[in-house]
């Protein structure tokens, strides 16, 4: 079989054809093909150009432009590029009536469209048919009068025009719709360039009664700094304190605008009073900003005693601030309380009774003994000055007593609250009354330092039998110590009861109140002569035993015996 092979195909004998599986003479890479595309896509697209040669040729390129157009709306009447693009297809075909016409039915379409009025507005401009311009700007203010952008395109349009009078009858139609205070602000800055002086201050009437805030304010006495004169800018000042105090938008900022403009007409005086309003009227940040600027000039232009004054006035403000972010920092509070006492501040009673009354009325959240320490000692503290400094016997009874409720006694106490409590009452003459303290302190929750206390009072009182009550609650609520029972036994030798003394000693050794070593211990701690009546043998052991024991009853009717 013969085989002719010509350009990749091969021909049989019998006329047919097949492709040749061999690889061509010039390969084609991969890279060669990246290469061609992206040097493809670097040439930009070419607009094929038309070259018109008379009015038929011109007739057919707008039809088919306007038929092109067309049919893009009728897919999709919301594209208002498409319709822009249309419009301004007319306009440089010089045919107005049709790009008007192109315009009005896209504002058919959408008419709150903002991009859409403004083009329209502009071409008209550019074809210099002002009067269509006015009247659309006319109609946009209408239709969207809360559309800055329109109002402002309306005034330049107008300015640019010079009808000033024009301009300000639209800067009224605008207020009217209470738009932000940048448009206040441009109006005063239009009749401030035409040097409507009157009307400015006309305008800041009405404005800071729209947005009374302090930069409205200030922005006034900035304007009287400028074109008015030092009675304008005291008054602007004035009315602003007032209406921002009563509307509880008074800041550093405008108080120090103020200062500042008192300080460069070398007013110190007045400045002073400024910085003492502001201490007084201002609150949170605002006044530990206001701070910071007093210190400054304190510094600069103030005597020892005033730098001083600043300065705990400083301090002052860091607790206030400190304080309302934490109402429950004891401590802080403490330090506080400290530093408004100082005589500096010249602050009255019922003030600091009302900041003492604030500290307390914020009553620890948990049950922790820690918190409840600090706060215990800023309760005493008040309990203190109302008595001391305040000469108030009864509002002092009145915060032991409070206190007292508040303490959960059933899991901890604090026995120098009971024995504050009681001290009050006996310094008051009352001895019932700390006698009622001490004992109720005893049965809800028994404390050595109490009972302690009570025994040390009543011997001082020379009311024996009464300490010797007091030392009987004292051995049974703490039976296993055996500082109780030696204390029991001293005090009954020092009266000279000896009898006694030694009954009580051998209570103490005869029954399981005591461990062994705490036996030893009692007994090595004794009088000798009381010592050695105290019998240690098993049968005075089991005698003993034989009665009944362990119940706190059984000690009370054994002292009564013995």
């Amino acid at each position: 079989m013969s085989e002719t092979r010509e350009l990749g195909v091969v021909s049989s004998p019998g006329g047919s054809a097949r492709e040749h599986k061999s690889p061509a003479q010039s390969q084609i890479t991969a890279e060669q093909l990246l290469s061609e595309a992206y040097e493809f896509r670097q040439t930009p697209l070419k607009t094929p150009s038309y070259k018109i040669a008379d009015l038929e040729e011109l007739h057919e390129y707008q039809r088919r432009k306007r038929e092109e157009y067309e049919n893009a709306l009728r897919r999709n009447r919301f594209n208002f590029g498409q319709w822009m693009r249309y419009a301004q297809f007319e306009v440089e075909q010089h045919d107005f009536p049709r790009a008007r016409s192109v315009f009005e039915r896209a504002l058919e379409a959408d008419s709150t469209n903002v991009s859409l009025w403004i083009r329209y507005v502009q071409t008209e401009i550019k074809g210099r048919n002002i009067n269509h311009a006015r009247n659309l700007l006319d109609r946009a203010t209408t239709i969207l009068p809360r559309v800055d952008k329109l109002w402002y395109q309306y005034v330049t349009v107008e300015e640019n025009l010079g009808n000033i009078v024009v301009v300000r009858s639209i800067f009224e139609n605008w207020l009217q719709w209470k738009p932000g205070p940048e448009v206040w602000k441009h109006f005063v800055e239009f009749e401030e360039r035409y040097k409507e002086l009157d009307n400015c201050r006309a305008i800041f009437e009405k404005f800071v009664l729209v947005y009374p805030l302090p930069d409205t304010w200030i922005l006034w006495a900035d304007f009287e700094k400028i074109h008015g004169d030092e009675i304008n800018v005291k008054n602007v000042y004035s009315l602003g304190v007032n209406a921002l105090v009563d509307s509880r938008r008074l800041t550093a900022e405008f108080l120090n605008s103020w200062i500042q403009w008192e300080s460069s007409k070398g007013r110190s005086v007045d400045v002073r009073r400024l910085y003492s309003f502001g201490l007084k009227a201002l609150t949170g940040e605002e006044i530990t900003k206001l701070q910071d600027s007093y210190a400054k000039f304190e510094k600069k232009y103030g005597d020892s005693g005033s730098i001083e004054e600043s300065v705990l006035n400083k301090r002052k403000v860091k607790y206030e601030s400190t304080l309302s972010k934490n109402p429950r920092d004891y401590e802080s509070w403490w330090l506080y309380l400290d530093l408004i006492c100082d005589p500096i501040f010249r602050l009255s009673a019922t003030e600091i009774e009302e900041k003492y009354e604030q500290a307390v009325s914020n009553v620890p959240a948990f049950n922790d003994k820690q918190d409840w320490t600090v706060y215990i000692y800023v309760c005493l503290r008040f309990a203190t000055w109302e008595e001391l400094r305040n000469k108030k016997i009864d509002q002092a009874r009145s915060i032991y007593s409070r206190l007292l409720k508040l303490v959960p006694h059933k899991i901890f106490t604090f026995a120098k609250v009971w024995i504050k409590s009681a001290e009050l009452e006996i310094r008051s003459g009352d001895l019932t009354a700390a006698r009622k303290i001490l004992g109720r302190s005893i049965g809800i929750c028994p404390n050595r330092k109490i009972l302690d206390y009570y025994i040390s009072l009543e011997t001082r009182l020379k009311e024996f039998d009464r300490a010797r009550l007091v030392f009987n609650k004292l051995v049974e609520n703490f039976p296993e110590d055996f500082n109780s029972w030696l204390d029991y036994v001293r005090f009954e030798q020092q009266l000279g009861d000896v009898p006694r003394a030694q009954a009580i000693g051998r209570l103490a050794v005869s029954d399981d109140y005591l461990e062994e070593d705490a036996k030893v211990r009692f007994l090595n701690a004794l009088d000798p002569e009381i010592a050695s009546s105290v019998e240690l043998t098993d049968h005075n052991i089991k005698v003993e035993r034989e009665e009944p024991v362990s119940a706190k009853a059984s000690l009370t009717s054994r002292f009564e015996e013995g």
